[in-house]
């Protein structure tokens, strides 16, 4: 599975558990902060379109929701399994946006052009 298709099952996965939250009757810190990395997740999909806007971006977009979504899941006041999840999710985010960029800087270096797919 390449790169897009893991942001879109971790988008989905955080709106799941962004749902179960809600069942749940958890703190909405913690269901907000899913919410935030699935639309992360999903828009690395709809904005990547390679670059050096693409190479800026995503390693900020990165980096501002693992921030966002770690202080929220934080000062929420939910359940510990899903505060573990979410911190999870986000550094799975974090992590998939900077090794697809270190990826893609490493074939356009080596003569080659980056790879879009």
């Amino acid at each position: 599975m390449d790169w897009k298709g893991w942001s879109l099952v971790l988008g989905l996965g955080m709106l799941v558990l962004a749902v179960i939250g809600l069942i749940v009757h958890s703190d909405l810190r913690l269901v907000g902060a899913d919410i935030v990395g699935a639309l992360a997740a999903i828009a690395l999909i709809l904005v990547l379109r390679g670059g050096q806007t693409a190479a800026v971006g995503i390693p900020i977009l990165g980096s501002v929701t693992l921030i966002v979504m770690a202080i929220l899941a934080m000062t929420s006041h939910g359940s510990p399994v899903l505060i573990a999840l979410t911190l999870a999710f986000a550094f799975a985010f974090a992590f998939l946006s900077w090794t697809r960029i270190s990826t893609a800087h490493r074939a356009g270096s080596a003569g080659r052009p980056p790879r879009t797919a």
